[in-house]
């Protein structure tokens, strides 16, 4: 009876240990739609090359950066929140092909998967964040 007492306090320390782990997970690695693949994964030293504040009401409520890196030669876009766990949405596109991307995660900041594009490329990143179901503000930034 005693060891069975032992084997299930070991059953449930070890459970809890496994949700503690797994609960600490980093936020939101985007991969809705479209893309290249996660640029968390392939995209090492990756840059922000361009971003704008998202606006509410005259208060900066986030930020969205047009991100690159040499490693996947390609650009995604980077939402973040700066009022809390919101949702969040980051979208990618080539205006000269309307290839795109796009991510819609919970969250305090999210991205979309990369766009492998050449460097002279212009690539284009909107970021939204959802303030409540009544209202979404959002930047764009396009690179030169």
């Amino acid at each position: 009876m005693r060891s069975a007492n032992r084997l299930r306090t070991a059953i449930a320390a070890a459970a809890l240990l496994c949700t503690g782990v797994l609960g600490a997970a980093p936020e939101a690695a985007a991969a809705d739609y479209g893309g290249d693949g996660n640029p968390s994964a392939d995209c090492a030293g990756g840059q922000t090359i361009a971003s704008a504040n998202i606006v509410n009401a005259g208060t900066v409520v986030g930020v969205v950066e047009m991100r690159w890196s040499w490693a996947c030669s390609g650009n995604w876009t980077r939402t973040t929140s700066y009022v809390g766990t919101k949702t969040l949405e980051s979208y990618t596109e080539v205006p000269r092909t309307g290839r795109n991307s796009r991510a819609v995660d919970t969250g305090t900041s999210n991205w979309s998967p990369y766009l492998r594009v050449a460097p002279s490329e212009r690539v284009c990143s909107w970021g939204r964040v959802f303030i409540n179901d009544n209202l979404r503000v959002g930047a764009t930034v396009c690179s030169s």
